[in-house]
C-alpha cells in the first residue's frame, strides 16, 4: 500500500486520481473504491460495527521493536483495518518474519485486534473490562442461548442487552475478553456443543 501511495498504480491511482486520494487518504479511498465496485457488481458488503475495546493492558508497537516511525504508522493502520481473523494472523506472521517475536505490548495489540474482529462478527460494539468484570454489549440472546451462556459462568442483563463475565484469577485481560466472546459464539452458533466456549 505504501508503494502504491508513492508510485501510483496506473490510471486508477495515478495522476488522474491523485486529487481524490490526497483529499481523503489512501485507506479511505481504497475502501470507497471497494464499496463502489461491490455496489456495481451487486455484491453485499460485510457490515462490521465500530468496536470500542477498553482493556487494562499496554497495547502498542514499541519503538525498539519497529524503529521506523512511518513503518509503525503503516502497521497501526493495517491492524486497525483488519476485518477477519485471517488478516490478524497474517499481520502477526508478517511482524514476526520482519522484526522477530513481538514483545508483550505488540502481542497485546494483536490481541486487541483479535477481540475487535470477534466482537464485530457478533455485532458487539463495546468490550470493557473494569474491576475484574468483563462487559460485552449489545448482545441479543434467546432464552435457550441465555441458559447456555449462564452455564459458562456469564450473567445476561436483558434491559441493557449486556453480558458480564468475571475475570479469571491471574488471567490476562485479552484472554478474558476472548474467552467471553468465545462463550457467546458457542452459545449462539453451537447449541449442540452446550456451554463450552472456544
Amino acid at each position: 500500500m505504501r508503494d502504491l501511495e508513492i508510485r501510483g498504480a496506473g490510471s486508477l491511482l495515478g495522476a488522474e486520481q491523485s486529487g481524490s486520494v490526497s483529499a481523503v487518504g489512501f485507506d479511505l479511498y481504497a475502501q470507497m473504491l471497494r464499496e463502489a465496485v461491490s455496489e456495481v457488481r451487486g455484491e453485499p458488503l460485510p457490515s462490521h460495527p465500530e468496536v470500542r475495546v477498553d482493556l487494562p493492558m499496554a497495547a502498542f508497537l514499541p519503538e525498539e521493536y519497529v524503529p521506523d516511525v512511518d513503518e509503525r504508522v503503516l502497521l497501526y493502520r493495517r491492524i486497525a483495518a483488519v476485518s477477519s481473523p485471517e488478516a490478524v494472523e497474517g499481520i502477526a506472521a508478517d511482524l514476526e518474519a520482519r522484526f522477530g517475536i513481538p514483545p508483550a505490548p505488540a502481542q497485546a495489540l494483536l490481541t486487541v485486534a483479535r477481540v475487535k474482529v470477534r466482537a464485530a462478527e457478533l455485532g458487539i460494539n463495546t468490550v470493557s473490562l473494569v474491576r475484574h468484570r468483563l462487559t460485552l454489549t449489545p448482545v441479543s440472546l434467546t432464552p435457550e442461548e441465555q441458559g447456555r451462556l449462564a452455564a459458562a459462568g456469564a450473567v445476561y442483563v436483558t434491559r441493557t442487552r449486556s453480558v458480564h463475565f468475571v475475570e479469571g484469577s491471574g488471567e490476562p485481560p485479552g484472554t478474558t475478553a476472548l474467552r467471553g466472546l468465545g462463550a457467546i459464539l458457542s452459545a449462539v452458533r453451537s447449541p449442540s456443543v452446550g456451554s463450552e466456549s472456544i
